[in-house]
């Protein structure tokens, strides 16, 4: 499936995938949470991603809750960019180094870098 994704503004920015779209979201859920507004790709913008980002844990305590609730039927899929801040803002929850990677790269990717 494939959707269209836009900016704040509402000016579309790409087609994407579900997982796509899930990562931009994710992004997007970051940005508004820790209340970053990057202008443009400075050493002033990446530093305060980075330190935003350092406030969220590492930890793996959510990927076994997650199979807890799962029981029989848990599946090994990884949390998407978008789950990983959901669960930060409803649970103080972070992520392995994998989910928190993957967020990483869609901030990145979301401000123009690439990754």
């Amino acid at each position: 499936m494939t959707v269209m994704i836009s900016d704040r503004s509402g000016a579309t920015l790409a087609s994407m995938s579900a997982d796509d779209t899930r990562a931009a979201r994710g992004a997007e859920a970051f940005l508004d949470h820790f209340d970053l507004r990057p202008r443009g790709r400075d050493r002033q913008s990446l530093e305060a991603i980075g330190e935003a980002f350092s406030r969220l844990p590492y930890e793996n305590l959510s990927k076994l809750l997650r199979k807890h609730r799962g029981g029989d039927g848990y599946d090994e899929q990884r949390r998407s960019p978008l789950e990983v801040v959901e669960e930060h803002l409803a649970l103080g929850a972070g992520g392995t180094c994998f989910a928190l990677s993957r967020l990483f790269a869609a901030v990145l990717a979301r401000l123009g870098y690439r990754s």
